[in-house]
């Protein structure tokens, strides 16, 4: 399967208002109400994305051999790691039925379990 036939295959799955860029940069959907990268003035992802790619990880792989302490303190929270998933609404009306987003309830539940 070549990258063109993927995107075409992709296109049909994601919804009516994602057109399954190449690049995922907010710049196709961003003008559209509603849209995925409609935030605030219609730029928000297009700024996101390019903010994305101011960053850079320096991968230094000569360490000692021993587990990383990736825990931290994030206003007064105690965190095991520094990750965090961003804000998403209306995932259904964007992408489709087949993106259903889980309840908060139980997707709280669910994160709580592990």
């Amino acid at each position: 399967m070549t990258y063109k036939e993927l995107l075409e295959q992709a296109r049909p799955n994601v919804g009516p208002y994602c057109t399954a860029c190449p690049v995922c940069n907010g710049r196709a959907c961003g003008a559209q109400v509603p849209g995925p990268g409609a935030k605030g003035s219609g730029d928000v992802a297009i700024r996101n994305f390019e903010a994305w790619q101011k960053i850079r990880v320096n991968m230094n792989t000569i360490a000692e051999n021993n587990t990383p302490d990736t825990s931290f303190s994030f206003f007064g929270l105690n965190m095991k790691y520094p990750v965090f998933a961003g804000p998403v609404g209306a995932v259904n009306l964007h992408y489709g039925p087949r993106r259903q987003a889980l309840p908060r309830s139980q997707a709280t539940a669910q994160t709580r379990k592990s």
